[in-house]
């Protein structure tokens, strides 16, 4: 028997899957449209609309938004990211991807990436190597770059983010988390 508490969880959780099932379907356009009154009542509403190349960084990022947000106030948290000069970093996020390894891990990205053709399957297809090449786990290897970047562990996919950010803002946002971790993380 489920009580009524685990029949409003399960309501829940079926309206949830149903709402992502509908943004799913939606266009990129439709999507982009609903966005907007969420984008610009976020923390970083007034970032948004101070530039209008912001809105070209939003729709280049929004096929991956879209397949992993639930309701539309979900979008803002996966693409404030972009619209700021350093993202607002979770501590918790921050703590559990900085590792011991993540200074190494950093400095070798940093040096590295000045190099790398700037498109996510050359990016990821690199990044893998370099991990390969320092004996690192990716999945490990990968969360201090994406703190560094986005503020936080979740958010849409590495390589795609590192991209609509661009060369410069991406390596600046990784030397910020080198400088930040110091010596000592």
């Amino acid at each position: 028997v489920i009580g009524v508490a685990g029949a409003a969880q399960g309501s829940l959780v079926l309206l949830l899957f149903v709402n992502a099932e509908h943004l799913r379907a939606l266009s990129l356009e439709s999507l982009d449209e609903l966005s907007q009154p969420y984008l610009d009542a976020s923390s970083v509403g007034a970032a948004y609309a101070a530039d209008p190349a912001n809105r070209d960084r939003f729709r280049a990022m929004l096929p991956e938004v879209q397949t992993r947000v639930e309701t539309l106030s979900e979008v803002p948290g996966y693409v404030d990211f972009l619209f700021v000069d350093e993202p607002e970093v979770d501590q918790k996020a921050w703590d559990k991807a900085m590792v011991p390894d993540a200074a190494v891990w950093l400095d070798a990205v940093i040096a590295a990436a000045e190099d790398w053709p700037w498109q996510a399957e050359e990016l990821h297809e690199r990044f893998m190597a370099l991990a390969e090449e320092l004996g690192a786990n990716r999945r490990k290897f990968q969360a201090p770059v994406r703190v560094a970047l986005t503020g936080r562990s979740v958010g849409p996919p590495l390589f795609e983010a590192m991209v609509v950010l661009g060369r410069e803002a991406t390596l600046a946002r990784l030397r910020s988390a080198r400088e930040r971790l110091g010596t000592g993380g």
